[in-house]
């Protein structure tokens, strides 16, 4: 399941992003769903899934969302819980669509892996 933070910095490939409210992750590999048969037993089904950092970023002078479609590499969100969360070999997924009223643009990152210190 994604979790939302308060969050103290967002880094990808080295570049610091200024975050709004909303921010979500997981660094979950699998899920496990639950389903009944016929005879009234329980299975399991595990799915793979993907890690993600998902936040919606105000781009500063100088930014611009076409380099987030070429993004590749690691990011890295710091919580004010303390936590640290990295995805490495992250690409940048789905499609970026800027604010014009406040330069804001939703990202979802998604990675080979992810961690949680």
């Amino acid at each position: 399941m994604a979790t939302t933070f308060g969050v103290l910095s967002l880094v990808g490939g080295g570049t610091p992003y200024d975050v709004t409210e909303g921010t979500t992750y997981s660094v979950q590999t699998i899920e496990t769903t639950a389903f009944r048969t016929q005879n009234g037993r329980t299975h399991y089904r595990e799915t793979p899934v993907t890690p993600f950092i998902a936040a919606t970023i105000v781009l500063a002078d100088g930014q611009t969302a076409a380099e987030l479609d070429t993004f590749r590499g690691d990011v890295q969100l710091a919580l004010r819980t303390g936590k640290t969360i990295i995805l490495r070999d992250a690409r940048t997924v789905g499609v970026r669509e800027p604010s014009a009223d406040d330069g804001t643009v939703d990202v979802r990152w998604e990675g080979q892996s992810g961690e949680e210190f």
